[in-house]
């Protein structure tokens, strides 16, 4: 675990590719296997191994950096309280937490997604004050939420009053379970707001396609998913060595991407034309 207290900015951020593991045989196959920097697990996932006795340092590598975060789906989301919520991250004990997620959505009006914006960000600032009253060393990745500038600025005013200069998460399944196709397009023009907006880096959460990953803009220094390591590794039929060659040459792609000349207008329309 991290030495460092919840509040203080760390040197080692996250960054990179970072696998998204739920709780099974073959996820844990793979963190054997790989021995990731860092690891994404949902909240209810990891209650789901607390109830079997695990936490963070017994499920994950030694190795291993473990982020827990809310970003979850809205009918398990909407069961969960502040208060639930910090006792089982000082239970699990990750070295990284994303707390106190609300649902927004654009076709809501904008008095609801500004009331659940401000939600978050007191949620956040409580859940800053909790850790540190409870001498966690449990860290803090504060979520970006809002679909217009007016309301990510509520966000961004509280990352400063609270000290969260490095690092902010975006949360990007939405632009590909909307149920109106993947909306790519979207999800970089947002992206690329955000960066105009602020200067933290992004931490994306829900994208781990390095094809996607090359048109963010370069302050995407993160990012965590699940279906581009799932769908080419199968941990429980494939050795170790393989499943770890797999997993870097992922890791490579991802790097690469990250570190490509971040997208312009002009380079944008290029892409689209040769998709």
């Amino acid at each position: 675990m991290l030495s460092d207290t919840n509040t203080d900015a760390s040197t080692h951020t996250p960054a990179g590719a970072i696998p998204r593991t739920q709780p099974y045989r073959s996820d844990k196959a793979f963190l054997s296997a790989v021995e990731p920097d860092y690891a994404l697990i949902n909240y209810t996932d990891a209650r789901r191994l607390l109830k079997r006795g695990e936490t963070a340092d017994s499920w994950f590598p030694d190795r291993t950096q473990v982020i827990t975060t809310t970003t979850v789906r809205d009918e398990e989301l909407n069961l969960i309280t502040w208060e639930r919520e910090l006792e089982r991250v000082l239970e699990f004990e990750p070295d990284w937490h994303i707390p106190t997620d609300y649902s927004t959505y654009e076709d809501q009006n904008e008095e609801e997604r500004i009331t659940a914006t401000l939600d978050c960000m007191e949620g956040l600032l409580w859940m800053q004050r909790q850790l540190r009253e409870h001498g966690s060393e449990t860290q803090i990745i504060p979520l970006v939420k809002g679909t217009t500038e007016l309301e990510r600025q509520a966000c961004y005013n509280v990352f400063d009053e609270a000290g969260f200069d490095d690092l902010c998460a975006y949360y990007c399944t939405q632009y590909f379970t909307s149920g109106n196709g993947i909306q790519i397009d979207e999800l970089v023009e947002d992206v690329r707001a955000l960066a105009r907006e602020q200067d933290r880096d992004i931490f994306l959460i829900g994208l781990l396609s390095a094809n996607y990953l090359g048109r963010m803009p370069a302050q995407v220094t993160a990012a965590a998913g699940q279906n581009a390591w799932r769908k080419p590794i199968a941990p429980t039929t494939t050795e170790d060595e393989e499943i770890k060659r797999q997993w870097d040459e992922i890791v490579e792609e991802v790097e690469a991407a990250l570190d490509s000349e971040p997208e312009t207008d002009e380079t944008a329309v290029i892409a689209t034309e040769e998709a």
